[in-house]
């Protein structure tokens, strides 16, 4: 759909609504500075829903990480319209110095952010409000802990195929 964000027109993607009938069992989890386990066993697909709040400076960060200590950095600057994708440590990355990335989308989003992100074994997709943003990852095991200094509460669905 088109909306209206930041005075400009954008395109908004949302998943497909058939992907609720993948939803497992919801689980309501909070986050911490600490890591915390996603699953029991590591899962190879899963959806994360989240809402990060603005803090009063800096942006709002969450981290998916596996037990090697490969990780995705999320995070949501609300004073400067952004919402990044941070895999420069995310897995394997030799086969291209380019692929170590840090990806940018600009959001209108204010007072907090509302995100689904689906994630499985070799990509990350984030739909917010006014954006759409997917990354490849080639992590060496599934991202089964989650680490916050933006959100209290998430709550995380297997998806099952």
């Amino acid at each position: 759909s088109l909306v209206r964000s930041g005075g400009a027109v954008v395109l908004r993607s949302a998943p497909s609504p058939e992907m609720l009938a993948l939803r497992g069992p919801a689980a309501k989890l909070r986050a911490s500075s600490k890591p915390a386990k996603l699953f029991a066993e590591p899962r190879q697909a899963y959806e994360l829903v989240v809402r990060l709040t603005a803090p009063k400076k800096g942006a709002a960060t969450f981290t998916l990480a596996n037990e090697a200590g490969e990780q995705v950095t999320f995070a949501w600057d609300r004073a400067a319209g952004t919402f990044t994708m941070d895999r420069t440590a995310s897995g394997s990355s030799g086969f291209s110095k380019d692929f170590p990335a840090v990806t940018v989308a600009p959001t209108a989003a204010s007072g907090s952010l509302d995100l689904r992100l689906l994630v499985d074994a070799c990509s990350i997709e984030a739909f917010g409000p006014d954006f759409a943003m997917t990354n490849l990852v080639f992590p060496s095991a599934p991202y089964n802990l989650i680490s916050s200094s933006g959100i209290s509460n998430f709550t995380v669905y297997p998806l099952n195929p």
